[in-house]
């Protein structure tokens, strides 16, 4: 599992972000009202990872508690 993901912000999309971590790009889903970064910024996000038969996606948010 993957609990966190700390790096820099690639790319910001409507849904989801772009974090490169040692040059790896993770798709996070984020909410808009949770994470306010812009891309080259630096961010720390509280992951859940979700394994299902047609899906894997990783959830970020700033906080544990979120």
């Amino acid at each position: 599992m993957i609990a966190s993901v700390e790096g820099t912000v690639a790319a910001i999309y409507a849904d989801h972000l772009v974090v490169a971590v040692g040059g790896i790009g993770y798709k996070v889903s984020v909410p808009r009202n949770t994470v306010s970064v812009r891309e080259g910024e630096s961010v720390m996000l509280h992951t859940e990872m979700i394994v299902r038969e047609d899906l894997i996606a990783l959830y970020g948010f700033a906080s544990i508690s979120e």
